[in-house]
């Protein structure tokens, strides 16, 4: 039992740096494509942004469906705070673009609420099965999540079509828009159970060399929907980036994303179900802080 606990702290701890990396890759990914929006010469503007996208859409999510495959959702999810740290540190060198001390503060609590929600939250894997898909994804409980999660993203819809319908509406200028695209790409990154489950069905499937939970349909919709929501994030992705500053953009996108995956994990996947009350406590506090900074 002592073994199985460390080997599952183990590979957790693979994970969170797995991810941490990750968080890296693909803010700097992200900044060269919207370095790649600014700069002149066509030529010069389309290796940045071939190369942003490779790290930021390819790299990038390639070893966070892999840290997936090793630690749970709600410990990865908060990880994604440092976004916003290397955001803040990169984008004046990268990009020129002013920070203050407000972003600095706000910069440095959300490194306290990205160190504090992994430490607090659940430290090790749950091996999925095909049962525990069809009891996470054909339940009650999915489809109400999914339904209020398709309400909010029509109303977002609308909003949007609305603003641009404006008489005064300025590419660059709008916050309202600006917001909602991040807010609503970040909503889609964070749909990450999809990603979560998939990964750690199949790392389950390799390490027992069984296969025929993938003669079932539900896996492969379970990776469709990873995949769909990819796709509809890197658009509002690339959307937000070529229309607003990193610094205002990113932050809104990234604490969207980490506050959806969050939430997602512990309502689809059930992962903080077993955690003690003081735990579940921090954890949650710790996303507070990521959220407020």
């Amino acid at each position: 039992m002592d073994a199985q606990h460390y080997k599952g702290r183990f590979a957790a701890g693979i994970g969170a740096g797995m991810m941490l990396a990750k968080t890296l890759i693909i803010v700097f990914g992200l900044q060269l494509i919207s370095y790649a929006s600014r700069g002149e010469g066509e030529a010069h503007r389309c290796r940045f942004k071939i190369v942003g996208m490779a790290l930021a859409m390819a790299l990038g999510p390639i070893m966070e469906v892999a840290a997936y495959a090793f630690a749970p959702q709600s410990l990865l999810a908060p990880i994604n705070g440092f976004d916003l740290v290397w955001n803040v540190i990169l984008a004046p060198l990268l990009l020129g673009e002013k920070t203050n001390r407000a972003k600095i503060v706000g910069t440095f609590i959300v490194f306290m609420g990205s160190c504090i929600a992994p430490i607090s939250g659940p430290h090790a894997v749950t091996a999925f099965s095909l049962e525990d898909l069809r009891e996470n994804f054909l339940s009650t409980r999915f489809l109400l999540y999914a339904t209020v999660c398709m309400l909010g993203c029509l109303i977002g819809l609308d909003i949007l079509r609305r603003r641009k319908q404006l008489r005064h509406h300025v590419p660059g200028k709008d916050v309202v828009r600006g917001t909602l695209i991040g807010v609503g790409g970040g909503f889609l990154a964070g749909q990450s159970y999809f990603m979560s489950a998939s990964a750690t069905l199949l790392h389950a499937c390799m390490e027992d060399g069984t296969w025929g939970a993938w003669l079932d349909w539900l896996p492969y919709a379970t990776v469709g929907g990873a995949i769909g929501c990819a796709l509809l994030n890197a658009v509002l992705l690339n959307m937000g980036l070529a229309e607003f500053e990193a610094t205002f953009f990113v932050p809104m996108f990234a604490g969207s994303a980490i506050s959806a995956s969050c939430i997602s994990a512990s309502v689809v996947l059930r992962e903080t179900i077993d955690l003690p009350y003081w735990r579940m406590a921090c954890y949650w506090f710790g996303v507070l802080l990521i959220v407020v900074g």
